[in-house]
């Protein structure tokens, strides 16, 4: 298990989301490669129930925006429909189809120093390895409940 696998949402600078055409809360669906500098992943925009929008950070008041996350301007903008024109329910199916994104990360993004990465946390060596090792955990149990 590396420990770039243990991270499965990572919220995105604004430059490099505005850049890409991202929301800046993504969710890590598979690493593709990586270099001493970058990794290479491919990400999806986080869906969830949340008062502000995970792409612009502003409260959200309207009800259907609330249950995915996004205001009605920043669905637009990710791909999903206005939220004053569809239901709570629509707006979830429509948010199951969203397309993955494959896009080059600084490790720096990510929390990594050019050393770590895809090495393997057998033994905990630090107090941050044993908190890696139960995000680990953790990560395994809810892939597994899914």
């Amino acid at each position: 298990m590396s420990t770039l696998e243990l991270l499965k949402e990572v919220r995105l600078p604004r430059w490099l989301a505005e850049n890409k055409g991202l929301p800046r809360a993504v969710v890590i669906d598979e690493i593709l490669q990586e270099t001493a500098r970058a990794v290479l992943v491919r990400v999806r925009p986080v869906v969830q129930a949340s008062d502000h929008c995970h792409r612009c950070g502003q409260e959200i008041t309207n009800p259907v925006s609330l249950v995915v996350g996004y205001g009605p301007e920043c669905c637009e903008h990710i791909g999903l429909p206005r939220p004053d024109r569809v239901t709570a329910e629509e707006m979830m199916a429509a948010a199951a189809g969203l397309p993955s994104t494959e896009i080059w990360l600084p490790r720096s993004v990510l929390g990594l120093d050019r050393t770590s990465g895809f090495s393997t946390l057998d033994e905990p060596a630090s107090p941050g390895e044993t908190e890696l090792s139960e995000a680990r955990d953790f990560f395994h149990s809810v892939l597994a409940e899914a």
